[in-house]
């Protein structure tokens, strides 16, 4: 359970000039991890962040992955960790909160450990970029058949209503890949994600932009230069995909995928179509896309 949390300030004693650091959220699934803490009165440097980073990873020992952030700004961290809302997943909606941030983030610094390694990204408080591997390999780096995908975004989602009945909690994967992948690529990479974070139930969103415009995702990824946006007809026909094991048994994936483009080169309707055996058209993208519908 997600909880957002208000403590006494304390001091990281370890660090040279001694940052005052609040507790921001602490969450769970299964055997992932995820902390975040408030960075007080101090500016974050890339060398703040490595040690405050890295001191808090170290308290969550343990398999699985391990999630841990640096946030200057409370209520920019709740807008980065719950992404747009879902009363803006349109184009419209995502353009007045793209408009809003007036193409400046605050900074902030994000450790994420799998099983191949860990990798530190940093936004600092000169809008300088950072990416650091602190040990063994990138874990936001995937290759499937050839194909390089990379994990932008992780989030922990639980099943609403009664949990004795739906799996208690769920991976979201946010990736973007520079090619169209197949729905065999998609699930091998779903797969993959499985396995590298340790988790039960995986969702993964791939997005061939990178914006995730029609996504509970931030107006604007935190981690990487900020591009010029593609416009709706642009983006609407850009390739998209979800894959997952939501709907049926933990070893049983499918995926849907966008857009639906007929033999004239026009857009099919508004739907996404079903890449699984037996798929007979367009259907419903929000029931498909939410994991949960249905059930």
């Amino acid at each position: 359970m997600l909880r957002f949390l208000l403590w006494p300030l304390f001091p990281l004693t370890a660090l040279a000039e001694t940052p005052l650091l609040i507790p921001l959220m602490r969450d769970e699934c299964g055997t992932a991890r995820q902390e975040a803490v408030l960075l007080l009165q101090q500016e974050l440097t890339l060398d703040t962040a490595r040690q405050i980073c890295r001191r808090l990873l170290e308290a969550q020992r343990g398999p699985g992955l391990r999630q841990v952030w640096v946030a200057t700004d409370r209520d920019d961290f709740r807008d980065e960790l719950t992404g747009k809302p879902t009363s803006e997943n349109d184009y419209a909606g995502w353009q007045r909160l793209y408009r809003q941030t007036g193409g400046k983030l605050k900074p902030m610094a994000q450790l994420i450990r799998g099983r191949n390694g860990s990798v530190l990204r940093v936004r600092d408080h000169r809008d300088q970029l950072h990416r650091e591997v602190v040990e063994g390999a990138d874990p936001l780096w995937f290759e499937v058949a050839g194909e390089r995908i990379e994990v932008l975004d992780l989030r922990f989602g639980g099943a609403p209503g009664d949990g004795r009945w739906r799996p208690p909690c769920l991976l979201y994967v946010f990736a973007k890949t520079n090619t169209p992948l197949t729905d065999a690529q998609g699930i091998a990479f779903a797969k993959q994600a499985q396995a590298r974070f340790g988790v039960r139930r995986v969702w993964v969103t791939i997005d061939q932009t990178g914006w995730f415009i029609y996504d509970n995702f931030p107006a604007i990824f935190r981690f990487a230069p900020i591009a010029v946006p593609p416009s709706k007809e642009q983006y609407d026909r850009t390739f998209q995909m979800g894959c997952g094991n939501t709907r049926r048994g933990v070893n049983e994936f499918s995926c849907v995928s966008w857009p639906i483009v007929g033999p004239d080169g026009k857009l099919i309707g508004g739907g996404w179509l079903l890449q699984t055996p037996g798929s007979v058209g367009p259907v419903d993208r929000e029931a498909e896309m939410d994991p949960w519908r249905g059930k």
